[in-house]
């Protein structure tokens, strides 16, 4: 029996629709070598006024994206740097019931971003780094057994996938574009 699992695929500033089709042919490769069903909806929700004035992800957009995963198993949203993909969606995912009691992911390119977005992630939220939001990097982590969201570098999240193809768990985990890439690269 196929297990489904809550994917939020979040490509960043520059990322045409080719490559994200190409990195979710990836993801549907190893999901279905693995027996787990992705099902996905695109949104494209404003990117281009985003990135002509450099405002924030509104919350109206934080709604809709949450209201999207809590229907669908993958969402995709385009929105230039800076304007909370990193550090304002995963703290929104995390309170939506359909994540309640399991992990969000999320995936950076380097163990400074990691550690930076979950420094920035806990400030949010007046924690300190290994409470709510942790990260878990080559050589370090800061986690607990109250950690809700991880923030961790392909390599660890590569090792996972390989230990726990199907990310028992794991209520979502977003991937940058630059996790795009190194998917479609290997």
């Amino acid at each position: 029996m196929a297990r489904s699992i809550r994917l939020a695929v979040i490509p960043g500033d520059g990322i045409g629709p080719e490559v994200v089709a190409e990195g979710l042919k990836v993801l549907d490769a190893v999901t279905a070598a693995h027996d787990v069903k992705i099902e996905r909806t695109e949104y494209d929700l404003g990117a281009r006024r985003w990135h002509a004035t450099g405002e924030t992800l509104p919350d109206s957009v934080l709604d809709e994206l949450s209201r999207a995963l809590a229907n669908r198993n993958a969402a995709v949203l385009v929105a230039p740097p800076g304007a909370g993909k990193t550090t304002r969606v995963p703290l929104v995912l995390a309170g939506e019931a359909w994540a309640k009691d399991r992990k969000i992911i999320v995936l950076e390119p380097r163990r400074l971003a990691a550690r930076a977005a979950a420094a920035r992630m806990a400030s949010t939220l007046g924690e300190a780094v290994g409470g709510t939001v942790g990260y878990r990097v080559r050589f370090g982590s800061k986690i607990s057994r109250h950690t809700r969201i991880e923030v961790v570098t392909e390599g660890v999240f590569t090792r996972r996938v390989l230990d726990d193809p199907g990310l028992a768990g794991v209520a979502a985990f977003r991937l940058s574009s630059c996790g795009v890439f190194a998917l479609h690269k290997g």
